[in-house]
């Protein structure tokens, strides 16, 4: 696990160092973030919002390094999740822990560098559903007038969110292909180790299970939320015996939001066809910042 601390190490330091660099820098009006009004400064302390993004304005360079450490970050906690769920049989706990995390890492970015999804470079668009846009929203109509959230449940079946336009394939690379490249250092297998190769050099295909014959691929898709919090989580199932996993040549993944991608075999790679998503991430969507 040494591998993972090293990664949120290393988000962490850049963090820091980008804000003392911002402190003692000039900002746009030609005042640093130190000579700022103390009476603005006054006002955040006594309103609890100690966002550093009230003082500081990051440059774009800044905000380049703040969201490659926030992708790595995420990555390694993905990843972390994954072990400790395989290692204990059921990931419920650590699934929490995770996402909590993660959560904690997107506000921190979006607070310093103001930004927000639609805003996101390569962020997808079309009819590429942001599921957990869809879940903040849920959350948003069931909130009542003193602030509680009422719950709720919502079930849907055979959903797939599958990148197909340039701009979401590229996203994909940025942010699930970094992922499995973590993924592979960390495993250590031959399979794995080929599916890194693949991400670094572009040679991933990207298919969508319902194009893929005698497939037979289902998933449930399940919103759940309430005052404690919200998440979302699913099943999925096809055809491990299905044409496509007998190709000598070919390794193929399934993941539970319906996409399918495949890479060619290192040579000498006997393993079977079929590759299970054991990768750090097995359902989610491409992560977008929140």
């Amino acid at each position: 696990m040494s591998a993972i601390a090293a990664v949120n190490s290393s988000a962490t330091s850049a963090v820091a160092s980008l804000l003392s660099d911002a402190a003692s820098a000039p900002s746009v009006g030609g005042s640093s973030a130190s000579s700022a009004p103390k009476s603005n400064q006054a006002a955040s302390s006594a309103s609890g919002n100690d966002s550093p993004a009230t003082l500081v304005t990051l440059s774009d360079r800044a905000k380049a390094v703040l969201e490659r450490n926030k992708v790595d970050q995420i990555a390694a906690e993905r990843l972390a999740q994954q072990v400790a769920s395989s290692k204990k049989g059921s990931g419920k706990a650590e699934a929490a822990s995770s996402n909590a995390a993660t959560g904690d890492a997107s506000k921190l970015f979006d607070a310093l560098a103001g930004s927000h999804a639609s805003q996101a470079a390569g962020a997808a668009s079309g009819n590429f559903r942001d599921l957990s846009a869809e879940l903040t929203a849920m959350v948003a109509a069931h909130k009542q007038a003193d602030g509680s959230v009422t719950s709720f449940t919502k079930t849907e079946s055979d959903v797939f969110v599958v990148p197909s336009t340039p701009e979401q394939i590229d996203y994909w690379y940025q942010m699930d292909g970094r992922g499995l490249i973590a993924g592979a250092q960390f495993f250590r297998e031959e399979a794995a180790t080929g599916i890194a190769q693949a991400v670094q050099n572009r040679e991933i295909t990207i298919q969508s299970a319902k194009d893929i014959p005698g497939l037979n691929f289902h998933n449930t898709m399940i919103f759940e939320g309430g005052e404690g919090g919200a998440s979302l989580n699913g099943t999925s199932s096809y055809n491990k015996d299905a044409d496509i996993f007998k190709d000598p040549t070919m390794n193929y993944r399934v993941y539970g939001n319906g996409t399918v991608i495949s890479w060619k075999k290192p040579e000498g790679d006997a393993t079977l066809g079929v590759v299970p998503a054991t990768g750090p991430i097995f359902w989610d969507t491409p992560v977008r910042p929140n």
